[in-house]
């Protein structure tokens, strides 16, 4: 019967603990590169969050996504979540797709939904005066 070499010792031992070495930074090294879209995502401002009431008696919360794709994901109550691109204005924000549009200034915006007239909405809660990084207090670039 072979002698028992201590922890540490032997070939056998040391190739096992190199393998588990070597695994364990592959694993780390993994954990801390970050994709493009990870780092722009965590440089962007944080979602904003909008409740609006329009005159027709729709309502919604508009969750503002600064990082890239910027976009707007409205939350209307018993629907699926509709997500809008951003587009270009002149002046405050204007999101949209094929059918639904949301575009506005500050505390007040226009939401048109395919086969209804455009309806005016105002915040129920407004966004701070000013919103580092965002085309919600001014015009988009």
């Amino acid at each position: 019967m072979a002698p028992i070499s201590p922890a540490g010792g032997g070939p056998r031992s040391r190739g096992a603990g190199a393998s588990l070495l070597l695994a364990a930074l592959l694993v780390l090294s993994g954990c801390a590169a970050q994709t493009a879209e990870q780092k722009a995502r965590a440089a962007a401002p944080p979602d904003l969050a909008v409740r609006y009431v329009c005159n027709d008696g729709t309502r919604f919360t508009a969750r503002f996504v600064f990082a890239e794709p910027r976009q707007v994901v409205l939350e209307r109550h018993g629907r699926a979540p509709l997500m809008l691109a951003r587009q270009e204005a002149e002046s405050g924000f204007r999101y949209a797709d094929e059918g639904s549009a949301l575009a506005g200034h500050d505390e007040r915006a226009e939401w048109t939904e395919a086969g209804r007239p455009p309806a005016n909405c105002v915040t129920k809660n407004p966004p701070p005066p000013y919103f580092p990084g965002t085309a919600l207090t001014r015009p988009a670039r």
